[in-house]
């Protein structure tokens, strides 16, 4: 995702973020489709099924309508946030669903956390600041760097106009050569704004936890298959994708189109999202939502590595030690907590 959206405008013209996460849900429909069909095995019986939950019980599949919009808003969001934080950064930050999912999992399934979950959560938000912090002095030097960088330009670009005045009298000539001199500085670098990739995914993650809790609610309140739901939930997030493209992006689309910007590596992306969302939601069907969310903390290495290979973005001191923060205390809950919490489960079975 980052990788698509912080290539030079000037080779890659930048996408519509918008039509981005409306191509999301079309995938999203047609594999769940694809997947419920094959799935159920008998042709005739799906297409009941469907007719039964999509129409007979409208009111059904209207419960779906609200996790479908506010994942349309999430995913745009994680655009916006994945262009202004490094993928490190922004894989630690969007841990904090873990903190949002907690709390909507106090609120709307009234569960009770231990002391310890909520210690563990409160250790979690001082390894986010921590990546936060050390995101904010990198971008100060690199704006420090940019300044040395334009200063040493600018001198280099006097000097040269100032020989060429010496060695010209025209006046006509000079402004020519001046223009000529101003265009040769250096093409597009994308700057990244780690506030604003921080405000999209502390309100991403808030989106996130009310969504997967919500949506755990209603998944596991009946027995409607998972590829049925993940079904209704696209075909109702592709008329919220088009509508917040007519909002955000209609005179960009009127202007260059619809698919402006889209090549492999876009289309990458979109798959890549896409498929992630419903591997997503056969954890929250099969699992706890809150041991889903911490699971996705070990793609945190991943992240970081590929930052380094792809953008040589190696990471601070800083941020290491919260990266290690983070994984320290995924490893405490993974073995210590919820591994305890399993245990109780079982004997209270018994």
């Amino acid at each position: 995702m980052r990788y698509a959206t912080t290539r030079n405008p000037s080779i890659n013209p930048p996408f519509l973020k918008t039509v981005a996460v409306f191509f999301n849900e079309i995938v999203k429909f047609f594999t769940s489709l694809i997947l419920f069909f094959l799935i159920t095995g008998n042709n005739k019986k799906a297409f009941c099924l469907i007719k039964k939950h999509f129409f007979t019980n409208f009111l059904d599949t209207l419960k779906v309508g609200i996790p479908a919009f506010i994942y349309v808003i999430q995913n745009f969001l994680l655009y916006v946030a994945v262009e202004n934080l490094d993928a490190g950064t922004y894989m630690v930050t969007y841990q904090l669903k873990i903190l949002t999912t907690a709390i909507f999992t106090v609120l709307i399934l009234k569960r009770k956390l231990s002391i310890q979950q909520w210690i563990s959560l409160i250790v979690l938000i001082f390894g986010v600041a921590i990546v936060q912090i050390s995101a904010n002095k990198n971008k100060q030097q690199l704006i420090n760097n940019n300044n040395l960088n334009t200063t040493t330009i600018i001198n280099l670009n006097n000097l040269n106009l100032t020989n060429f005045v010496l060695n010209n009298t025209n006046k006509e000539i000079l402004t020519n050569s001046s223009s000529s001199s101003s265009s040769s500085l250096p093409h597009h670098q994308h700057i990244q704004n780690p506030f604003i990739g921080f405000i999209s995914i502390i309100i991403a993650c808030i989106l996130s936890g009310f969504a997967g809790i919500y949506l755990e609610k209603i998944l596991k309140s009946n027995d409607v298959s998972i590829w049925l739901r993940n079904t209704q939930l696209a075909f109702l997030s592709i008329p919220i994708g088009l509508f917040v493209i007519w909002v955000n992006d209609s005179e960009k689309v009127r202007i260059k189109g619809f698919m402006q910007g889209f090549d492999l590596i876009v289309w990458m992306a979109v798959l890549l999202q896409a498929l992630g969302g419903l591997v997503v939601a056969i954890v929250i069907k099969y699992a706890d939502n809150i041991l889903k969310a911490f699971g996705t903390s070990v793609s945190i290495v991943v992240a970081t590595t590929a930052s380094i290979l792809l953008f040589s973005n190696f990471p601070s001191l800083l941020f290491i030690g919260g990266a290690y923060w983070l994984l320290g205390l995924l490893f405490y809950m993974e073995y210590f907590l919820i591994k305890k919490e399993n245990i109780l489960r079982k004997k209270k079975k018994n």
